[in-house]
């Protein structure tokens, strides 16, 4: 009996994953209907903990594997299929990269970036008001929480990070400060649905700029590092800056090298999508 009740659960699974990567309209349906309130309702029940539950869960799951030893694929398995109803639906299919943008055009974002960011001068906040103000920025159902092992972030050279099985948004909060808002933001974007990172990063640059003062401010930064990397000469920015927000550009943790699906904003801000 239980045999056939995880085949079935199995088939219904692998089900589902194949309509959502063929079928656009199914995965768009599935993702607002199911995959997006579940993660919301996770998203508020984690939140009834001030700290991550992440690495508890994950505890929990390690001891299961080795309580249960013969039957240790159960755990596995369940939380595969968990995964691939809340995420796959916001994953496929991809969301269409936007068309490189002419370097005419960064070079113009980057200095229009660099106007903004003179005129509205530097802005930062607490740690701690800047998470509630992210919530309230993505209208998401929970604040982002401070990652409680940032050590693991910096290994895999992630700023924040989205658990859609716990519904936790987590940040590393030893980044610059002023790099915070628009991370947070992003990996809320996350927790609402958009699974593309290119889609995720433009969420939360709009919602930023409207957000105004630090959000706005950090949303700028990482629009401006991303944009700068396209540039062969992209060092003239550090000068056109005042000397305190040439230093938080500096401190942004991104390489600018490449045009990955990260550094795709560039071409969304500058192509005027």
């Amino acid at each position: 009996m239980r045999k056939a009740a995880w085949a079935t659960l199995c088939f219904l699974t692998a089900a589902l994953a194949v309509c959502c990567v063929s079928l656009t309209g199914f995965s768009r349906f599935f993702a607002n209907n199911v995959s997006v309130p579940a993660m919301g309702l996770a998203a508020r029940l984690s939140a009834c903990a001030e700290f991550p539950i992440t690495g508890p869960a994950l505890a929990a799951v390690c001891m299961l594997f080795a309580l249960l030893r013969r039957r240790a694929k159960a755990p596995f398995i369940a939380l595969l299929i968990t995964f691939t109803v809340l995420w796959l639906p916001c994953l496929a299919p991809q969301a269409a990269q936007p068309t490189e943008a002419p370097e005419s055009c960064v070079r113009s974002l980057c200095a229009e970036l660099v106007d903004e960011l003179n005129a509205s001068g530097r802005s930062v906040m607490p740690v701690s008001e800047m998470l509630d103000n992210a919530r309230a920025a993505m209208n998401a159902p929970a604040a982002p929480k401070a990652a409680r092992y940032p050590e693991f972030l910096r290994a895999i050279k992630a700023a924040g990070i989205y658990i859609p099985v716990t519904g936790e948004a987590l940040v590393d909060i030893t980044r610059p400060q002023a790099s915070l808002p628009f991370t947070a933001a992003h990996e809320l974007a996350h927790m609402l649905g958009t699974g593309d990172e290119t889609e995720a990063n433009l969420a939360a640059y709009e919602a930023c700029v409207a957000r105004g003062g630090a959000f706005a401010y950090s949303a700028r930064l990482w629009a401006l590092k991303y944009a700068m990397g396209r540039l062969d000469d992209g060092e003239w920015i550090y000068g056109a800056l005042g000397g305190d927000i040439a230093a938080d550009l500096r401190a942004i943790p991104y390489s600018g090298e490449g045009t990955d699906e990260y550094a795709a904003l560039t071409d969304c801000l500058a192509g005027g999508r």
